[in-house]
């Protein structure tokens, strides 16, 4: 008959290797455990970002749809689009990176590094565009606008969108004190021609005389909330007053029309806007970067711990181990 038997429950020293490798093994997964914390609220803090900066797009791409008329979709939303795959590519990375760190995956961790990386290049990218798009599209923006104001009042969508500007950024025309450049537009023509002589304009002392259209003038704040309200100060004044602006340019402050043109205040806009934009980009390539760094230090530290043959005080358990053939 054939007998085995293992020595290994009876040694000593091989019971103290082996619970000493256990205790190890322990000890290591322990200290491995702040680091995943750490980064799966990181990886919660980048998702939610992401997903409030895709939120903010889609709603610029939905509110200012029409503006799109003026500068052209490639000038607007090129930039926003590029923004929006940024927010959407930062939720994925976010979600997986959070599933790496509760249940340690190889191929998911390697994806999420790899994201990671091509996620810091595109924001780093983006950042510097972001930054350096006043000073490049500026021009473009200036020509849009001379090339779009003219057919206000005949292209539909074109007169929609200056409007929604008008209105939205509480702006008059393209320059500062630019009543004037609607003499330049279809609007202008149709709203003061003579219907008797439709080859002549009424006179500018007529009270039916408008300078501006309904969207150059002032309207109420809540004071509240703090947002425009649909009521005007005084339309009639915003559009014909004979005692300054419109019908001057100089003359008493009319508080029922704006002074700021478009282009002006849109370039403002931009420029006090472009260093946050930049100072945000940074923060969340820091982020990327840390996470990287966590998730990178987590699964080194893992994968010698689950695969226990790196484990030297268990390779030493194992070659103390020996058994016994009797025959009988």
């Amino acid at each position: 008959m054939l007998g085995i038997s293992n020595r290994e429950s009876n040694d000593p020293e091989s019971q103290r290797d082996g619970l000493y490798g256990s205790m190890h093994t322990i000890k290591q997964t322990n200290a491995n455990i702040p680091s995943r914390i750490i980064g799966s609220l990181l990886c919660l803090l980048i998702t939610l970002f992401g997903a409030v900066l895709t939120g903010f797009t889609g709603h610029i791409l939905v509110a200012f749809e029409q503006t799109s008329e003026i500068f052209g979709r490639y000038v607007l939303f090129g930039g926003i689009y590029v923004i929006l795959t940024c927010g959407i590519f930062i939720v994925l990375v976010g979600l997986l990176g959070f599933f790496s760190f509760i249940h340690p995956n190889r191929c998911i961790s390697i994806t999420t590094c790899v994201g990671i990386i091509v996620l810091i290049v595109i924001t780093t990218c983006t950042s510097l565009i972001v930054y350096m798009y006043p000073k490049t599209m500026t021009n473009l923006i200036y020509y849009r606008m001379i090339k779009t104001f003219p057919n206000y009042g005949q292209n539909m969508q074109i007169t929609n969108a200056w409007d929604v500007m008008q209105s939205n950024l509480r702006c008059c025309a393209i320059h500062n004190r630019g009543w004037s450049d609607y003499n330049q537009t279809v609007w202008y023509k149709l709203t003061n021609t003579d219907i008797h002589r439709h080859d002549e304009l009424i006179p500018r002392t007529n009270l039916y005389y408008h300078f501006v259209p309904v969207s150059c003038c002032l309207t109420k704040i809540d004071g509240l909330t703090g947002f425009p309200l649909q009521i005007y100060r005084n339309k009639k004044r915003c559009q014909n007053w004979q005692y300054g602006p419109p019908t001057f340019l100089n003359g008493p402050h009319n508080d029922a029309l704006y002074y700021r043109g478009c282009f002006n205040l849109l370039v403002d806009y931009i420029n006090a806007y472009a260093e946050y934009m930049l100072g945000m980009g940074l923060t969340v390539v820091s982020l990327l970067i840390i996470l990287f760094l966590l998730l990178l230090h987590a699964e080194l530290k893992n994968n010698p711990t689950d695969l226990q043959i790196y484990d030297t005080n268990l390779l030493k358990s194992n070659h103390n181990n020996y058994y016994c053939v009797d025959n009988k």
